[in-house]
């Protein structure tokens, strides 16, 4: 039996009680997710240490999704007039450099978190490993929290190599849609209402067993 699960320490206990040979998959997303907040936190961090309407404040503002972008997918060719840098045409890539300029704490995290999401793309026990030695990071505190919860689901995290296209997206999709559903009603006092409008708005996308 495989199981695919998110990195809540309860859930475990009660896998292992109930399932004791179970293959236990780390999901990929919730792993990704705990570098990605980490990179969030530090580079808030950095803004407050600028300080409001400073250049740097606005500027790790404007491109926080740039510093989450698979670099892969980072443009290193085109060019755009930055409002944040006094209009000089950049590339992302120059936008990148200039903000590492920055902090360095940034641009370390940065780097570790772009190993991760290489990790995932490539399978890579040894990138993992790499991930794993704390001897070869000066991590910032925030990112250090990440490496300690990739380190404690190492093993399940392998094992998401041995099966990569396991991941509890849909479900987490329906779940998330459900609250959505939930909050734009402000609640619902009928549960049989709730349901019902549950099951119409998911009905193309989720079967539903009677019992």
């Amino acid at each position: 039996m495989t199981i695919t699960v998110d990195l809540y320490a309860p859930y475990r206990s009660l896998i292992k009680e109930l399932f004791p040979n179970a293959f236990i998959i780390a999901d990929k997303f919730h792993v990704v997710t705990q570098a990605d907040t980490a990179m969030n936190k530090i580079r808030i961090r950095v803004m407050k240490e600028y300080g409001a309407g400073t250049h740097e404040y606005r500027a790790l503002k404007r491109f926080w999704k740039l510093l989450l972008k698979n670099q892969d997918n980072v443009d290193y060719h085109r060019y755009y007039p930055r409002i944040n840098f006094k209009y000089a045409e950049l590339s992302d890539s120059e936008v990148l450099d200039r903000l590492f300029d920055m902090s360095s704490e940034l641009k370390t995290a940065y780097e570790y978190y772009q190993l991760l999401l290489q990790m995932y793309r490539k399978n890579s026990c040894q990138l993992l490993n790499l991930l794993t030695d704390t001897s070869s990071w000066n991590l910032p505190p925030e990112m250090r929290q990440a490496l300690k919860t990739i380190k404690k689901h190492k093993a399940e995290i392998e094992n998401s190599f041995v099966l990569p296209k396991l991941t509890n997206g849909p479900i987490e999709g329906v779940n998330n849609h459900i609250k959505v559903i939930k909050r734009i009603a402000y609640g619902y006092n009928n549960f049989k209402h709730f349901r019902l409008r549950i099951l119409i708005s998911l009905k193309n996308n989720v079967i539903f067993f009677s019992t």
